[in-house]
């Protein structure tokens, strides 16, 4: 047997940017018809500030820093620079492109997607998009949550990345002596139902329930039910992955401590070992690029890998749950989404209905030549100052999107 190795590169291509004006303009003419047919009634509904965000920054080079609540995220996206007149490029999961001369990943450069190895020092994802920045002044979304978080009305804690990136260019663009700057826009993006679903969450619980051996509880609020339920389940994983479970202390800590087993797990299956002090998101990241580079080798998969990355999915889904989730009265699209990792995971179906609406309000830029002096005098506070920043506006928009909108509650 080999001996573990610290993952450091990996053979896997990188896809670069390549995209098609023609391709995305069609794309924009078309994407309405495409909306109807992959989402249905999904409207994008943008506040007014969206549009005078956009305008206020034509042509200049910006990082677009969405939250990152839902799988239609990415799509949405593409809406809203079909909606504002504008060519995103967007810094895409390598995995997500599969083997690079597929169609699927020639399509998504086409549309603007170029790659990164998302937890590893990437040079030529830095590289072209510093390029892109600085001499196309172009506008890159980057998602800085680093995964969906299926969490409508709470920002989880920001990785590293759009910062690094705007510095980065900054710097490029002053050896030109270019009086340009560099900006990063907060948008904030908030799924919403049309009508009440409640009924429909109160069904997929109980299917749910039963499913785990428990009574169904209509004397008890959907939010007991649903803490009640994951508990149970992280009890059953508890035992499985660690032998025993600890319900005496809080959620967080039980699900960092399940999460950190499962990591030692997927090494030691993986073979590979990744640096303890790196925080458990990009550790999963790690691991989630050595699983696509040994996909992309094989042409099957056992049983046993199968099984495997679905804990890496569950990883993923865990990783943003907590004390947090259950400490307020729930809407019913946070009902919504809590239900959507449960179903999946007791399950295997995801049954309940996707929103009809999002949401995209727009924070004010922030100007990264605004921290120029303090960047040249200290890198590291610069960068963590613009980090708090970014942050903070678009967990405000995100607050004030909840205030304006109107919200049914579960019981």
């Amino acid at each position: 047997m080999k001996s573990p190795i610290e993952i450091v590169p990996f053979m896997l291509e990188f896809v670069e940017p390549h995209s098609s004006s023609m391709f995305i303009t069609l794309a924009h003419k078309l994407w309405p018809a495409f909306a109807r047919v992959r989402y249905g009634e999904l409207c994008i509904v943008p506040c007014d500030n969206v549009r005078d965000a956009f305008r206020e920054l034509k042509g200049q080079a910006t990082i677009i820093c969405p939250n990152h609540c839902a799988h239609e995220d990415a799509d949405i996206m593409f809406g809203i620079s079909s909606i504002v007149g504008e060519k995103f490029s967007f810094l895409t999961a390598r995995e997500i492109f599969g083997n690079k001369n597929t169609l699927n990943a020639k399509f998504l450069q086409k549309m603007g997607c170029y790659s990164i190895k998302r937890g590893l020092p990437d040079i030529h994802s830095f590289k072209s998009t510093k390029e892109l920045l600085t001499y196309s002044a172009g506008k890159i979304v980057m998602f800085p949550e680093g995964e969906i978080t299926h969490q409508n009305n709470h920002l989880n804690r920001l990785e590293n990345g759009p910062e690094y990136f705007a510095f980065a260019a900054l710097k490029e663009l002053r050896l030109f002596d270019l009086s340009r700057s560099i900006f990063i826009l907060p948008l904030a993006l908030k799924y919403s139902y049309r009508k009440d679903i409640r009924q429909e969450l109160y069904d997929v619980m109980g299917k749910i329930e039963s499913s785990l051996g428990l009574p169904v509880s209509f004397d008890q609020s959907l939010r007991k039910r649903l803490k009640h339920a994951f508990q149970l389940m992280l009890c059953v994983q508890e035992e499985l992955h660690k032998g025993s479970s600890d319900k005496a202390v809080s959620l967080n800590k039980r699900l960092s401590a399940l999460c950190e087993q499962i990591i030692v797990e997927l090494q030691a299956y993986l073979n590979v070992k990744v640096a303890g002090n790196l925080n458990q998101l990009t550790r999963i990241h790690i691991l989630k690029n050595a699983f696509t580079e040994r996909h992309l080798s094989k042409e099957e998969h056992s049983e046993l890998e199968r099984l495997h990355y679905k804990q890496l999915v569950r990883l993923i889904n865990l990783i943003s749950i907590g004390d947090h989730s259950f400490d307020h009265e729930l809407t019913q699209e946070e009902a919504a989404e809590l239900l959507f990792i449960l179903e999946y995971e007791v399950l295997n179906t995801l049954t309940i209905e996707r929103p009809s609406f999002v949401f995209v309000s727009a924070g004010l830029p922030i100007n990264i030549e605004d921290y120029r002096h303090l960047y040249d005098s200290n890198h590291s506070q610069a960068i963590e100052a613009v980090k708090k920043e970014l942050e903070h506006r678009l967990a405000a928009r995100l607050k004030m999107l909840q205030k304006d909108s109107v919200n049914l509650f579960v019981t």
